[in-house]
């Protein structure tokens, strides 16, 4: 195992993190990754004396296709990143790959996120000559393939140093799978400061989508799979549209239910009121020229959506699925509604719509929360205490 100086050195070193990410979308745990690694390189430059986190992400390239989104989004960052090129899900021969850049750049921890990466570092045998931190950030369901590869977990998660998950819920599922409590750590999402675009940016994008001054515009983000509830939302838009038909919803997201939420929209009659954009990279135009976030969700964790409305001080309507009871509070900083409750969900929606200082109230309460509480400075601290313990812990023994 890599031994790295004292914490609290007289000069800067940095604590050599080796973080491994698949997907190509810059998703929730992608922007975070990005965030911090950015963050630990400003640290680098800052401070004169201490640790800082010096992170390098490893990325999968599957049968020659590059993850050109996450690519991109490190590129603009200026973060350096490893690739394992792989020729199918789950394809063991990249773990040789994976050995070579772990003997290349001698990293101080194994960060892995999400099935397939805690899979990889367990299969590998790199658990047992480096700390590992398994980061969980919750399970989808997108098809029964993806169900099965989930299960991996319990055999992967059962030998990582740490498990570090998103939320008190999931802490609680994971222990019933058999993780022990004390080796469980729980750290929400954080979110940078909200940049806000360019008027005409966002007058262009109104344009685009055939949306009126006037137009109230509901705004959904997600995954279009069944966890994420839109089906629930759309059966709450056609309770909306028999009160108030002036609202548009804007559903953003790509997945494997699209057709079925098409056939929803015609079903209710909605054509006029939802447009699907799909996926955008850059979501600031979006919270810019909404009215509300609608989180209609079944299952949640630390939800990014939440946190960057928030940041733009866009108020939240909001199931209760999992953590989200954790970050905000109903009547304070959003509406909190039961899960899969359309009728709830659709009374919430029309209260701040009709109720523009109940809106404008809880919208300025969750900007001070993300400011105050969810910060990637915040986060990036707390991480860095947390490696410095397992670095400092091993130099005892």
């Amino acid at each position: 195992m890599n031994e790295a100086a004292a914490p609290g050195s007289s000069c800067p070193r940095p604590i050599r993190i080796l973080s491994l990410m698949e997907g190509n979308h810059v998703n929730g745990p992608a922007k975070i990754l990005i965030s911090i690694a950015r963050h630990g390189r400003e640290e680098a430059r800052r401070i004169t004396m201490g640790d800082y986190l010096e992170i390098t992400p490893v990325i999968y390239s599957r049968g020659g296709s590059m993850p050109d989104m996450l690519i991109e989004g490190l590129a603009a960052n200026g973060i350096p990143y490893e690739m394992l090129h792989e020729k199918w899900r789950f394809d063991t021969s990249i773990v040789g790959q994976l050995r070579r850049i772990v003997d290349k750049l001698q990293p101080d921890v194994l960060e892995s996120h999400m099935v397939k990466s805690h899979f990889f570092v367990r299969f590998s045998g790199l658990r047992r000559t480096h700390r590992w931190i398994a980061f969980h950030h919750g399970y989808t369901k997108v098809d029964l393939k993806v169900e099965i590869y989930n299960q991996f977990d319990r055999w992967s998660l059962s030998q990582a140093r740490r498990v570090i998950t998103v939320c008190d819920y999931f802490a609680g599922q994971l222990i019933r799978q058999g993780i022990p409590r004390e080796r469980i750590g729980v750290q929400h999402n954080s979110v940078p400061p909200f940049q806000p675009p360019a008027e005409a940016e966002v007058q262009a994008l109104r344009a685009a989508h055939g949306l009126t001054g006037n137009q109230p515009v509901l705004l959904a983000v997600g995954r279009l799979s069944p966890e994420k509830g839109f089906g629930d939302l759309l059966d709450a838009a056609a309770i909306l549209r028999a009160r108030d038909p002036n609202f548009r919803l804007l559903i953003m997201g790509e997945g494997q239910q699209r057709a079925h939420l098409e056939s929803l929209i015609q079903r209710h009659g909605l054509t006029r009121h939802v447009i699907m954009p799909g996926y955008a990279g850059n979501m600031a135009a979006y919270y810019a020229l909404a009215s509300i976030l609608v989180i209609s969700s079944h299952s949640e964790g630390s939800p990014n959506m939440l946190l960057e409305a928030m940041a733009a001080g866009l108020p939240v309507v909001t199931t209760s699925a999992g953590g989200i009871p954790e970050m905000v509070t109903s009547g304070k900083d959003a509406l909190i509604v039961p899960v899969r409750n359309s009728l709830r969900l659709a009374g919430a929606i029309g209260e701040l719509l009709n109720d523009r200082s109940l809106a404008r109230r809880l919208g300025e309460a969750g900007l001070e929360s993300a400011r105050s509480r969810y910060t990637i400075a915040a986060h990036y601290a707390s991480l860095l205490r947390m490696y410095q313990g397992l670095i400092k812990q091993d130099a005892r023994q």
